[in-house]
């Protein structure tokens, strides 16, 4: 079937036709493409996660220390930074909200959750933002604001 199979193709010149008892052979050679297909389908990249090693998977997990109050400044203001919106912050402003123990993840969701309603209202993105969406965050279990 494999020397047949050449012969089959088009080429860029002409078409070529099928040799005489091929056409019996096609559903055999669907099934075994289908069942290639299927095989191959498993091992691409987003099945991948499921062939990682146990003991692998379970070293990526890490656990860190509860940042400090300067340590959340900084990410604040580097998140700040970063956003590409109008904004009015004042110095009292950023160290108030580092007060309110986050981790970094949380305090970038916080910032792109508060961006979202100040662009829509085409306002400054601002305290009163943030402070909405941290007023939600904190209905949330394991959220406190720190002294």
């Amino acid at each position: 079937m494999v020397e047949n199979w050449s012969k089959t193709g088009a080429s860029s010149s002409r078409v070529r036709r099928l040799p005489r008892g091929a056409l019996h052979a096609l559903p055999r050679a669907n099934k075994l493409v289908s069942i290639f297909l299927h095989v191959l389908e498993y091992f691409l990249p987003h099945r991948k996660p499921l062939l990682v090693p146990r003991p692998s998977q379970e070293s990526i997990s890490r656990s860190y220390p509860a940042l400090t109050a300067s340590s959340r400044r900084s990410i604040w203001a580097i998140f700040l930074v970063g956003l590409d919106v109008p904004q009015e912050w004042g110095e009292s402003d950023v160290d108030e909200l580092a007060t309110v123990e986050l981790n970094g993840m949380q305090i970038k969701n916080v910032l792109k959750s508060a961006a979202l309603p100040s662009a829509r209202r085409k306002k400054s993105l601002g305290r009163r933002f943030v402070d909405t969406v941290l007023a939600i965050e904190r209905r949330r279990p394991g959220l406190h604001e720190g002294s």
